[in-house]
């Protein structure tokens, strides 16, 4: 059997898969929900990292023996 008889023979069901677009569509979905989650928990981290340090100081200003 040559590459073209094959290619003849497979011709249909590779037409059926070139048309079926789902994964495409899942697969950028998840990298859109995967981006968005990702930046999100930077966002979370850098507000953390503020908070952190914000009580840091106000800790040690009410500790401290000379307001």
């Amino acid at each position: 059997m040559s590459v073209r008889d094959l290619r003849c023979h497979l011709q249909p069901e590779l037409n059926e898969l070139l048309a079926d677009t789902r994964g495409a569509v899942l697969l950028e979905y998840s990298i859109v929900i995967g981006t968005m989650a990702l930046a999100g928990a930077v966002g979370l981290l850098l507000v953390g990292i503020a908070v952190l340090n914000s009580f840091g100081f106000v800790r040690e200003l009410l500790l401290s023996a000379i307001p």
